[in-house]
């Protein structure tokens, strides 16, 4: 089969062509250390190498040795003679007009011409030999990945390749921010495997899925604040704060009871408990010493306070004796057995005479009972006459009995 001349030199030329690309990219990689396929890798964004695991960049590569002396090419092979082109037959005699004549015969081919013989391929020359390998270069400093992968370049969601298994950074090479819209950031509760969300909603931090936060030995639940360390104090506030721990309503304690302020507002006075069953007779003490003789007529210690005082003049039960003439008195509790003697004052009236009696022991339809905080008028007028001018109040049991007068109405 003839190779024309046009095939030849479109062969030679490919073959130039691959040459010359092959020395380039074998000249590329022993000049530079990377190989084309890293390159692709760095142009996407993506490192040829972990580096964080990279402890080093290598050394400049040794000089390479010079290449070998390419052989002689073989003698291209003679092309063949060729052949003589075969006699044109004689042309037909043209018919009359009128009938298309006959078409005259086609004259015969000439014999092709015969191929010349190929001629034989040169003998490839000998390779020569590898250079010696140049001396190893210092060692570098810590390399850092030359590309990354662009974040902003990524239009779709960025998921890894297979699932729990790559970190975000790491203890060396760290992300300095993170920067995140509005949405939840999930993490996975290692012992029950489910999701908790942590979303920040109109300045409320909120954490969906978390039953319970701890920070150091304080636990935040769902019902308050308590300490991991039971013996362990819970303190509000710093020694040398000014400010107060302000509740909104009360405090309750484990025992059901409550408190609402810290002085508390005094509740009502409850009903007098029944009286209690008299008490065994205590045994009888040692007699004192006799006292002086007292004179056969020794006077009792009488008391003359005001009755126009406001609030009234509380009577002092040191005396035993009282005088009143018109106004308003306090007569408080005594001790057991007290006696005291009311009296009228000359020119007193017993219409404008009160004392004002803590308890007081009164008798109604035979049966007697103790009232509290009465107004008792001790000179009552019969039929509009007075009729007497002493009274008396004898103190047993908590309560004052009286000889006569009546309450105010």
């Amino acid at each position: 089969m003839k190779i024309g001349p046009k095939a030849q030199l479109g062969g030679i030329i490919a073959a130039l062509i691959i040459s010359t690309m092959t020395a380039g990219l074998y000249t590329y990689e022993t000049m530079t250390g990377n190989s084309v396929l890293a390159d692709s890798l760095e142009i996407v964004g993506f490192c040829p190498y972990s580096a964080e695991h990279t402890s080093e960049i290598a050394g400049p590569t040794g000089a390479t040795g010079s290449s070998g002396v390419t052989g002689n090419t073989g003698a291209t092979g003679s092309s063949g003679v060729a052949g003589n082109t075969g006699a044109t037959g004689n042309t037909g005699a043209t018919g009359s007009s009128g009938v298309t004549g006959n078409t005259g015969a086609t004259g015969s081919s000439g014999v092709a011409g015969n191929t010349g013989a190929t001629g034989n391929t040169g003998a490839t020359g000998n390779t020569g030999a590898t250079g010696a390998v140049g001396a190893t270069g210092a060692t570098g400093p810590i390399g850092e990945c030359p590309n990354s992968v662009d974040i902003n370049s990524v239009t779709g969601d960025f998921v890894p390749s297979r699932d729990n298994i790559f970190s975000l950074g790491s203890s060396t090479f760290r992300w300095k921010g993170l920067q995140l819209g509005p949405g939840t950031l999930w993490i996975e509760d290692k012992t029950t495997g489910k999701q908790a969300g942590i979303t920040i909603d109109d300045g409320t931090l909120l954490i969906d899925g978390a039953e319970n936060i701890r920070l150091g030995n304080i636990l935040i639940t769902t019902t308050g604040i308590r300490s991991v360390l039971s013996n362990n104090d819970i303190t509000i506030g710093a020694t040398g704060d000014t400010g107060y721990l302000s509740v909104a309503h009360g405090i309750k304690f484990s025992d059901g009871s409550t408190l609402l302020t810290a002085s508390g507002a005094t509740g009502a006075t409850g009903a007098t408990g029944a009286t209690g069953p008299r008490g065994a007779t205590g045994a009888t003490g040692e007699t004192g010493a006799t006292g002086p003789a007292g004179g056969p007529s020794a006077p009792l210690v009488l008391g003359t306070q005001a009755g126009s005082l406001n609030p009234p003049a509380v009577l002092n039960l040191n005396n035993q004796a009282f005088e009143f003439s018109s106004g308003t008195w306090v007569l408080p509790d005594g001790t057991e057995g007290k006696l005291i003697y009311f009296v009228m004052g000359t020119g007193g009236n017993a219409v404008d005479i009160f004392l004002e009696v803590n308890h007081l022991r009164i008798i109604e339809s035979g049966v007697a009972k103790v009232v509290v905080n009465k107004k008792w008028q001790p000179f009552p007028l019969t039929g509009g006459t007075q009729t007497a001018s002493l009274f008396s109040a004898l103190y047993t049991h908590n309560a004052w009995n009286i000889t006569g007068g009546r309450l105010q109405t």
